[in-house]
C-alpha cells in the first residue's frame, strides 16, 4: 500500500492545473464580458432610454437632447385651450412660459456605473423617462391675468356718467374672476399631459363701489356741480361755467 501514495500524488498534479486553467479562463473570460459591457453601455445615454416614446439609448447626450427636442416639438408649441365659465382662449406655451427642459430630462437617466451589477441592469433595464416641463412664473401669471382681463361678465363697479349735462348713475354689477393660483396650477399640470380644454376655475367678483355710494356721488357732488352755472372771480373779472362745460 505505501507503494501507491506517489502514484497517486502525482495524478493530482494535472488535475490541479486543470482547475487553475479552467480558473483562469473564467477569469478572462468574465473580464472580457465586462470590458464588452463597459464599452456596449458607452458614456453616454444608456441603452434602452426613451422619452415620451423617443428612442434615445447609447446616444451622445447633446443627439439625445437635440432628438427629444425635434420629437416633442408638434406637442410642446401645440397651442393650449382653456376654458372659463363656458368661455374658450386660446394659450400659446411659449408665451405662456411653458417649455420643455431637455438637459434635465436627460439627466433623469442617470450614467454608465462602474460595478457589474449597474452594467447589468444598465444592459437590460429599460429606462422610460417623463419631459421636465420648464415654467417661467412670470410670463404664466401674465398670460393667466390676460385671459382674466377678456372673459365677459367680469362685472363692474358703480359710477358717474354724464349726458350731455345731466350725471347718470352707472350701477354696480357683480361678476367672475379666474381664480389666479388654481388656474396657475390647473394649466401647468394640462401642459404635455392633455390635449382637452383646461377648466380655469373662477369665483364671484362683488363691485368694490356699491349703490349706496354711487347714489351718495350723484346726489350730493354730481348733481350739484350741474344744477346751475358757476362763476369764477379772478380779480375784477368774473367768468360764468354753464353746466355743460363742466359735464
Amino acid at each position: 500500500m505505501p507503494d501507491q501514495e506517489p502514484s497517486a500524488h502525482v495524478r493530482s498534479l494535472p488535475a490541479l492545473k486543470i482547475g487553475l486553467i479552467v480558473v483562469g479562463c473564467l477569469v478572462v473570460l468574465g473580464g472580457v464580458a465586462y470590458l464588452a459591457a463597459y464599452l456596449y453601455v458607452g458614456g453616454g445615454v444608456l441603452p434602452h432610454t426613451s422619452v415620451d416614446g423617443i428612442a434615445v439609448g447609447r446616444m451622445s447626450e447633446n443627439s439625445a437632447e437635440a432628438k427629444v427636442s425635434t420629437g416633442l416639438a408638434p406637442r410642446t408649441n401645440a397651442p393650449m385651450t382653456v376654458t372659463v365659465a363656458g368661455q374658450f382662449f386660446t394659450l400659446d406655451p411659449a408665451t405662456a412660459g411653458l417649455t420643455v427642459d431637455t438637459r434635465a430630462t436627460m439627466s433623469k437617466g442617470g450614467r454608465r456605473a462602474a460595478s457589474p451589477a449597474g452594467l447589468w441592469k444598465a444592459l437590460f433595464a429599460h429606462h422610460k423617462l417623463d419631459p421636465v416641463v420648464s415654467v417661467d412664473a412670470g410670463k404664466l401669471d401674465a398670460a393667466v391675468t390676460a385671459v382674466n382681463a377678456k372673459v365677459v361678465g367680469g362685472g363692474h363697479d358703480g359710477g358717474i356718467t354724464f349726458k350731455g349735462a345731466t350725471p347718470v348713475a352707472i350701477a354696480p354689477v357683480a361678476g367672475i374672476a379666474i381664480i389666479h393660483d388654481k388656474a396657475v396650477a390647473a394649466i401647468r399640470a394640462a401642459y404635455l399631459s392633455t390635449s382637452t380644454p383646461v377648466v380655469l376655475p373662477v369665483e364671484s367678483v362683488q363691485p368694490s363701489v356699491t349703490d349706496a355710494e354711487v347714489d351718495h356721488v350723484l346726489t350730493t357732488v354730481a348733481q350739484p356741480a350741474v344744477a346751475a352755472p358757476i362763476s369764477l372771480v379772478a380779480g375784477t373779472a368774473t367768468v360764468e361755467v354753464s353746466p355743460s362745460v363742466i359735464a
